[in-house]
């Protein structure tokens, strides 16, 4: 079990838009990312890879999110780091840890 001071970071996870219909019938991308779940965890930065694109440059960040473990929480979500001015972490992984007691969370932010 994580000890609970080590959660000092608080999240947001949302799930991915929902294809909404236009005024014609058609498919169009929802722009909302609704709400899953609140929940504090730490935050561990783990690699920074630097990239330019088009004279400008930028990259990529992976982090390790850790907390309680929760079943709603999936690959393919983003959290918004809610004590750090909202910063957006894409999901791309979720292993669980100590039999469900714990996640594991790799997590990608785009740096500017």
């Amino acid at each position: 079990m994580i000890p609970a001071g080590l959660l000092t970071e608080t999240f947001v996870a949302e799930s991915r838009p929902v294809a909404e219909r236009d005024d014609h019938g058609g498919l169009v991308a929802g722009q909302e990312w609704p709400e899953v779940r609140r929940f504090h965890g730490s935050y561990e930065a783990q690699s920074y890879v630097e990239a330019e694109n088009r004279a400008q440059v930028g990259g990529t960040l992976q982090a390790l999110v850790r907390c309680r473990w929760f079943p709603d929480i999936v690959g393919g979500m983003r959290l918004r780091w809610a004590s750090r001015g909202d910063r957006l972490l894409y999901v791309s992984a979720v292993v669980e840890r100590a039999g469900r007691t714990e996640l594991e969370i790799t997590v990608e932010e785009q740096v500017a």
